[in-house]
Parts: structure tokens; sequence; C-alpha cells
């Protein structure tokens, strides 16, 4: 899931679906999950535009001992590049959120209660708009619902409809674990991409996964057009597997190499330069 994907789809659609597909991976004996802080879970991200065979957006997200390192990856090529695009780290015990940027060597950490004044403006933006779709996803009428013959979780809104399929955690503490990340995830992508559908909708299906301890297994969202948004459909496939891979460590400590020697800057800063740097690509 991770911050955004450089690619032609418009970042904020890809945010609000922020889709989860998380593999089987290798490892020897079992992993204590009894905790959040023991819990460990490897979580790769692929998310595809209608009908296309390749993602447009893939990442790995990576749970060991109550930190979240989440690598966002070029959707062509390799299935595992050397180097990804950018890297958050999520540290609640902490209370950090670190963007990362391995190849400009830049970072920026930005605080909860940044997060949190980000969502009471948005929250107050959806409910004074004029689009239903947005004075919906910020309302109390936007709540998933869970049919009754066991299908896919569903929440319906004006122009915009969720699916969503779901297998057990392999824990309550991994739920909630990953219920966390996912909620700084799309929240930190609003406050990097503004405007677009809030994560209002995300988060209400998040807090319901999280109490079924539940993860999403697939996720469809399908919009049918409006004044915000034009009519597709984004989609995702999802494996699990409560163990880390055998590279994962190693792309910790990468990644935390590239933390130390990347230059702390603002966020207005990194977003500026971020934007000059795609600007002279």
């Amino acid at each position: 899931m991770r911050p955004h994907p450089r690619q032609p789809v418009a970042p904020w659609l890809l945010a609000t679906l922020a889709l989860t597909c998380v593999t089987s991976a290798r490892g020897e004996g079992p992993e204590d999950t009894s905790s959040a802080a023991g819990t460990h879970l490897r979580v790769e991200t692929a998310v595809f535009d209608g009908t296309a065979e390749e993602p447009v957006a893939r990442s790995l997200t990576v749970f060991q001992n109550g930190v979240a390192w989440d690598f966002l990856e070029p959707a062509a090529g390799a299935a595992a590049p050397a180097v990804a695009e950018e890297i958050i780290l999520h540290d609640p015990a902490r209370g950090r959120v670190v963007v990362i940027d391995p190849t400009r060597r830049l970072r920026t950490e930005i605080s909860a209660a940044r997060m949190s004044r980000v969502l009471a403006s948005l929250r107050v933006w959806a409910q004074g708009s004029d689009d239903e779709l947005l004075q919906w996803s910020a309302s109390p009428e936007c709540v998933p619902q869970v049919p009754s013959d066991g299908g896919p979780l569903e929440l319906d809104g004006p122009g915009a409809r969720y699916r969503v399929g779901t297998s057990p955690a392999p824990s309550a503490a991994a739920a909630e674990q990953y219920r966390s990340f996912a909620d700084v995830a799309v929240i930190l992508r609003a406050l990097l991409h503004p405007g677009g559908l809030p994560p209002f909708p995300r988060l209400a299906i998040n807090r319901h996964l999280a109490t079924a301890s539940l993860l999403p297994e697939t996720v469809s969202l399908e919009f049918s057009g409006g004044s915000l948004r034009q009519s597709r459909v984004l989609r995702s496939e999802h494996r699990f597997a409560p163990r880390l891979a055998d590279d994962d460590l190693d792309r910790i400590e990468t990644a935390s190499a590239a933390m130390a020697v990347a230059e702390g800057v603002d966020l207005d800063e990194y977003m500026q330069r971020d934007t000059a740097a795609k600007a002279a690509q």
C-alpha cells in the first residue's frame, strides 16, 4: 500500500483503494503473533486498472515487532527491484511516520497531530461540498455492510462502490496492526495528494475489518462517473502469510541505512523537491 505511485492513473484514485495483497513467505519456526509487538506479516500490494493484466501500482509492506516498512515499487519491470521508489516507516510506539526517498536522499517526518488536522479539514470540506459522493464519504451513513449470505463486505455511495472479500487474520493483533498502518497510509496519501475522494470510506472499512479480526483478500472500487471522477474500476487479488521472506530483513536494513543518510526536510519542502524532480524527468 505506500504513498504515491508515479503512474498515469490519478494518485488519489489509487489512494482510495489502498489494495493489499499478502503473499506466501519463507521462514523457519512459528511467529509469535500474540501481541502487536510480536506480530510479523508480509504484505505485497498490487493495484490493477480495469481489466489490465499489469499492475499500475505495486508495493511491499513488512510488519516486524510493531513497526511497518512500506516499499513503493515501480509497477513495470522486475518483481523485486533493488531500490524502492519511496519508503514509509510507521513506528507507532515512537509516534513516528517517516517518508524516505532513497534516490533523492530525502526524508520527512509527519506528526500524528498534523494527520489529525488533515482529517478534520477534509471532513469539513467534504461535508460542505455540493458533490453527493463527497458529502456521503464524511457522513455517518458511510458504513460497510456484511451480506447475510456471507458474501463480500459492501460499501455503496452515490457514484462509488466498494466490494471487499476477506479472510481471517492470523491473530487479532495482526488485524489491528494492519489497520493501524492502513489508516496511516490512506491519510498520508490524502496529505500528499490533496483533492479527490477523502479517506473516510476506506477508514470505515479498515475499522470494520480490524474489529472482526479480518484482512482484505480481494478489493474492488467502481466509480460510475460524476463531476469528481471518471467511470472506471480498480481491482486487486490477494494471498496471505504471517512470516517474512528471507530477503525482507535485508530490505529493512537497507531502508534503515537510507533513512540514516537522507537529508531531513519538512513536508512542504519534500513535496516541492518531488514536484521539481518530476518536472525535470
